[in-house]
């Protein structure tokens, strides 16, 4: 088995303001740490407790957003909104291609451990060229662990 590398990852509940052009909808955005920046996803709002059931979301891939994400809670300014922490921790990449992003997320939330396994994969438009689509499909793991911490 290869060499996993864990990396970072926060889920954000983003409430768009007055400026934020893409949707007036609260939604989650999930980002990733990769290299430098965060490789991001946004879908419908899912709170974590409905994350320990198997869900499937349609997701939309992002441009890469800053690394200060990761810290980042409240006004997000320039009228863009604000956002919250769902849930952040480390992530494992299990399976990564143009089409595949599976990963597992653990961390802590509320004195409880959890790990979760996502799969996104992209979702290909016919009427687009493959490799422009930034549509995705997000499947949790049906076997999502979650845990009690006993620190």
């Amino acid at each position: 088995m290869k060499d996993q590398v864990s990396n970072r990852f926060v889920i954000l509940r983003h409430i768009p303001g007055e400026a934020f052009e893409r949707t007036n909808e609260t939604h989650l955005d999930w980002m990733f740490e990769v290299k430098g920046h965060l490789r991001t996803f946004s879908t419908a709002m899912v709170s974590f407790k409905d994350l320990a059931n198997p869900r499937h979301l349609k997701a939309l891939e992002l441009s890469n957003h800053r690394i200060e994400y990761l810290e980042i809670r409240g006004d997000i300014g320039g009228q863009r909104g604000s956002v919250s922490e769902v849930l952040c921790g480390t992530y494992s990449v299990l399976a990564a291609n143009e089409d595949t992003f599976f990963v597992c997320l653990e961390g802590t939330q509320n004195a409880m451990a959890f790990r979760i396994h996502c799969f996104f994969t992209r979702v290909h438009d016919e009427k687009e060229m493959p490799r422009l689509s930034a549509s995705w499909s997000l499947k949790t793991h049906p076997n999502i662990a979650v845990y009690r911490s006993h620190s």
